[in-house]
């Protein structure tokens, strides 16, 4: 008996440890919103991603996964469901968004890294990558998803990942740059270079694509772990034939350049940036 109480003393004293561990998720409570039911709630963590999401768990845990939280809501006659991951920095976060977008728009009450669909509302903010999805699509679906998007918004505070200045002079944008943390990002978001990485582990890149009337420009900003990685992609790099540069900006990094035509001018810019 004695052994049994002095168990459950132990276990007593972690409810406050866990009550604070599930404050750092921005989560709905009873009362958040007049009329909101919360159906169902459950949270994941390390390995118990694969049990949520078995075949995409590897992609968020390359770009730092921490914990997911999921809740299954009822709002004026509509089911919601809401998915709030939790990363290990603003860029991780911002990466998971940068390769789950598709064809949508942004919204301007939510950061500038959102993307809004009849079904669906996501975007990166601080260290989280919010889902937000619908079943009907309905304006009344669409209207109360908003409503539930911008009160996670409000729950959250930290900074944001930045679109680098280099990119964001060749006219990249949170809604048009691709940020990966290994090649499982790459292969998702630009599997066009992903040749080139193959091997490398432990690096990151923030790449824009984009068409103008000459053809396609790529420019790419990339942070490898080692010197010897750098060398490797620089060299398999300047093997394409295309209009191509490079230039070693600091420890392991790169910024490069791909165009179908010349692109000097574009290139002299970038190298006047820090």
């Amino acid at each position: 008996m004695l052994r049994r109480f002095s168990v459950l003393l132990r276990l007593l004293a972690l409810l406050p440890v866990l009550v604070v561990a599930q404050s750092d998720l921005p989560l709905f409570a009873p009362g958040d919103i007049p009329g909101l039911e919360i159906l169902r709630s459950q949270t994941y963590a390390g390995k118990a991603l694969y049990g949520y999401i078995n075949g995409g768990a590897d992609l968020y845990h390359e770009y730092g996964f921490e914990r997911l939280s999921v809740q299954e809501l009822k709002l004026d006659g509509e089911t919601f469901f809401t998915e709030v991951y939790r990363m290990s920095d603003p860029g991780g976060a911002f990466g998971i968004f940068s390769v789950s977008r598709g064809d949508c728009m942004p919204d301007d009450s939510l950061p500038r890294s959102s993307c809004i669909s009849p079904y669906a509302i996501q975007w990166a903010q601080s260290q989280f990558f919010v889902r937000i999805a619908n079943e009907t699509a309905s304006p009344g679906a669409q209207a109360g998803g908003m409503r539930l998007a911008r009160s996670v918004s409000k729950m959250i505070t930290g900074e944001n990942w930045i679109v680098p200045p280099a990119l964001a002079a060749a006219g990249a944008t949170e809604r048009t740059i691709l940020f990966a943390r290994g090649i499982l990002g790459m292969q998702n978001g630009f599997d066009q270079w992903s040749r080139l990485l193959e091997g490398l582990e432990n690096f990151e890149a923030a790449i824009l694509s984009r068409e103008d009337s000459t053809g396609q420009i790529i420019v790419g900003e990339f942070r490898f772990a080692t010197d010897a990685d750098r060398e490797q992609f620089s060299r398999l790099f300047s093997d394409k034939r295309t209009f191509v540069r490079s230039l070693h900006k600091g420890e392991h990094e790169l910024l490069v350049l791909e165009s179908d035509t010349h692109a000097d001018s574009l290139w002299s810019r970038l190298l006047t940036l820090p």
